[in-house]
């Protein structure tokens, strides 16, 4: 959870009769910065299944992850997180990006 949190103290003294004091107080919440934790893919082999997990830290969850600059090796697709098929081909340069579900204003973190 994010954002302002408001509560109440009450501080009680050992005086007979106790006094008393009472102040409303906040905090703000702020999530840790968006990053791409994921800073490199194993090797594929051509025409072999694939798999691997892309991970990032901080933000807010839930992430949305895409393939913003050139495309994924023929064959593999992006679906979650997670890169898998069987590659075919020589491989190719892109870049992911994850997005976190903040609102109003999401983070962007990006890795190629």
């Amino acid at each position: 959870m994010t954002g302002p949190i408001n509560f109440t103290v009450k501080v009680t003294d050992a005086e007979v009769p106790a006094g008393t004091a009472t102040a409303a107080l906040s905090i703000t919440i702020t999530a840790a910065p968006l990053s791409v934790v994921t800073s490199s893919l194993p090797t594929g082999v051509d025409g072999s299944n694939y798999s691997t997990t892309l991970q990032a830290a901080g933000g807010v969850s839930p992430y949305t992850w895409q393939v913003t600059t050139g495309s994924l090796p023929a064959g593999l697709t992006l679906s979650g997180n997670t890169i898998s098929g069987s590659p075919t081909g020589a491989g190719t340069t892109f870049t992911v990006t994850v997005t976190d579900a903040e609102t109003p204003t999401a983070q962007t973190a990006t890795n190629s």
